[in-house]
């Protein structure tokens, strides 16, 4: 009778170590799924007023006046024009605009970036130490008895 108990144990923690492999199994932790989705917004900005004007200095230019009657006469009147510096200043950038014919001196622009990260979740634990009740055979009488306890354990289903 002492066999068959020692069988019968063993036969019952094989079934419960085969029952955890079947209902999680263990090998490399889940994959992380990831979507990548592309938005591509229009936005419609304002034009932004001048923040600061400043002349930097003025400059003559010469305009040449033709005769409309085909003749060797031309006129150059002399004409004085300011040259400004305009910044224009956003959240999203600050530029600088200068000249007759304006042209870009500089700009910054402001970006805002962002960082996802992330991490595959933690699989749980199957081993433990850990409070135990239950029904077991005792090594002492060869009997199977009700007992309380501390032990090693491995768990089936987590809750």
């Amino acid at each position: 009778m002492k066999v068959w108990g020692y069988l019968l144990s063993a036969a019952l923690l094989a079934g419960a170590f085969l029952a955890g492999r079947w209902t999680k199994p263990c090998g490399a932790p889940e994959a992380v799924r990831r979507d990548t989705v592309i938005l591509r917004d229009t936005l419609a900005v304002p034009v932004p007023t001048p923040e600061r004007v400043e002349v930097l200095r003025r400059d003559t230019c010469w305009l040449v006046r033709c005769d409309t009657v085909r003749t060797a006469d031309t006129l150059r009147v002399p004409v004085v024009v300011p040259i400004e510096r305009r910044v224009y200043v956003t959240a999203a950038y600050r530029a600088e605009v200068e000249g007759y014919r304006p042209r870009l001196v500089s700009m910054e622009l402001y970006r805002q970036t962002q960082v996802v990260t992330e991490t595959p979740a933690a699989r749980p634990r199957r081993w433990g130490i850990g409070i135990q009740a239950g029904y077991g055979l005792a090594p002492r009488t060869g009997h199977f008895e009700p007992y309380i306890g501390v032990g090693i354990q491995y768990s089936i289903w987590q809750w």
